[in-house]
């Protein structure tokens, strides 16, 4: 059986649903995927009882996928296990432009060997979703969120924004997991455009689950996400193309247990435009998205600061992440560019009881979170017998009176000529240069309950940007500001041309 049709047109994103019908279970279902010109289009697939089966995203993933009831011959991203017969629906959709494009999806059922089929992309050793009947649409239930790579609490590297040829990305997951070795990772998260992965190949780095949710308007990851949601189109409020429908998918996506980052929200043509979206369904803001890309490493980082920023001086407790976004071959560099685009660059560092996904989100919504290109830290701050971390809550600590904190900073090499910059309230207060040694200290007194913040940067010789840390804060503020489009105009309109 076979479908074809012309997809594109018009600037609303196309949503195309067409059924099939299996007369019998079958023990496998093959989808090949073909269109008449480079494209963007996405294939989801729902079985007879109502689950979503396959999420596939055209362009760099094979063109052939399967659907099989053995784990070990089902395709990434899909979920294997029995294939009910009756009524299957297909659902394309594709990004809005005012081009279309021709796409046929070839369907086939059997038992046995699949005849003229080369190796598929597998889902891999570590299944993290498994069919049940009638499940709630697709959920992430055969994950292990506990599960510890290191016993020890400490500092761990990471990156919260990572692409495979699942979605557009160019590096296979096993590939992918090299290069985060290389890199010295212990944990990573899979972001795919609008999709979950179902699994993984087994490693000693921790995978964590998660998904980029995109749109035209805007990008954000749902990291540790344990559900699917309808991001679609054709929803009822038309999913992650409206306003209020992207605002549902954001409260939806903190009910499944996800830490929602809003991705590069500075970074044209990719930068967030949903102005009526709440603040308060906002997690964390990638400040610092792949440095080697034309223009992030300066410009569209800078104004993601000066916004995050804003936030606090509002009273809004959103914390920094960063995310690599790498796409590209590790051979392949930008233009401008002397270095590759490649995973942990850079580098999101959390301060964790544990390596294991409960432990490491946990310290992620605590803020325990310093981001870097190069300088490891170790952070001392102090206040009087108590030994705090980056994302510290200082208002009982503090109480009525004054205390002196004690806060320092430790690089693992001498970087002469960088700056640490003490920045407070939105405004520099100290600036001291690595002269002599690979420590920085500073003590200073606050007051009383009265809503006070304070992060760190340090930058190098040229104002370069090297690496920032959390804030640390004390009291709370009544917000003035909700969405943000108030955010943006509290800001002075700030966004890359």
């Amino acid at each position: 059986m076979g479908i074809q049709h012309k997809i594109g047109g018009c600037f609303r994103p196309p949503e195309k649903n067409y059924r099939f019908f299996l007369d019998c279970n079958y023990e496998w279902i093959t989808f090949n995927v073909y269109a008449d010109e480079p494209s963007w289009f996405m294939m989801l697939i729902w079985d007879s009882s109502g689950v979503l089966r396959l999420q596939y995203l055209y362009g760099k993933a094979p063109n052939t996928v399967v659907i099989h009831n053995d784990k070990n011959m089902t395709s990434a991203a899909a979920l294997p296990g029995k294939i009910p017969a009756g009524e299957w629906r297909i659902e394309v959709s594709g990004i809005g432009k005012d081009s279309s494009f021709n796409f046929c999806i070839n369907i086939e059922g059997g038992f046995g060997k699949i005849k003229n089929l080369e190796q598929p992309q597998l889902i891999g050793d570590d299944l993290w979703a498994t069919y049940e009947p009638n499940m709630e649409l697709f959920i992430i239930n055969n994950y292990d969120w506990d599960k510890k790579y290191n016993q020890n609490k400490g500092w761990y590297k990471g990156d919260f924004h990572t692409h495979t040829n699942i979605s557009d990305g160019k590096l296979t997951p096993h590939e992918l997991l090299e290069q985060a070795k290389k890199q010295n990772l212990d944990f990573f998260v899979t972001t795919e455009h609008n999709i979950i992965h179902t699994g993984f190949p087994k490693s000693n780095i921790l995978v964590i689950p998660g998904i980029e949710i995109t749109d035209l308007k805007g990008h954000f990851n749902a990291i540790g996400i344990k559900k699917w949601i309808d991001w679609t189109y054709d929803s009822e409020d038309g999913g992650i193309y409206t306003e209020s429908g992207m605002n549902r998918v954001l409260s939806e996506a903190g009910t499944a247990c996800a830490i929602r980052s809003i991705n590069h929200p500075n970074l044209a043509p990719w930068s967030w435009e949903f102005k009526e979206t709440l603040l308060e369904n906002i997690d964390t803001i990638e400040i610092w998205n792949d440095p080697t890309f034309p223009g992030n490493n300066f410009m569209a980082t800078q104004q993601a600061l000066e916004l995050w920023d804003v936030l606090w001086r509002d009273g809004y407790n959103i914390w920094g992440i960063g995310g690599s976004d790498a796409h590209n071959f590790p051979s392949e560099r930008y233009d401008g560019s002397e270095l590759p685009s490649i995973i942990g660059d850079p580098g999101t560092f959390v301060f964790s009881d544990s390596l294991c996904a409960t432990s490491i989100l946990k310290a992620v919504s605590m803020g325990r979170i310093y981001v870097s290109r190069g300088p490891i830290m170790e952070i001392t701050i102090k206040v009087g017998d108590y030994v705090l971390y980056p994302g510290c809550d200082l208002t009982d600590i503090i109480g009525i009176g004054a205390k002196q904190i004690y806060y320092k900073i430790k690089v693992n090499k001498f970087y002469k000529g960088c700056t640490v910059v003490w920045i407070e309230n939105r405004v520099i207060v100290e600036k001291q240069e690595f002269l002599e040694s690979c420590e920085i200290l500073r003590c200073f007194l606050w007051k009383g309950k009265t809503y006070k913040w304070l992060r760190v940067e340090i930058r190098d010789r040229n104002n370069r940007l090297l690496a920032f840390v959390n804030p640390i804060y004390k009291g709370t503020r009544n917000h003035k500001i909700v969405t943000w489009g108030q955010l943006i105009e509290t800001s002075g309109g700030i966004k890359v041309d």
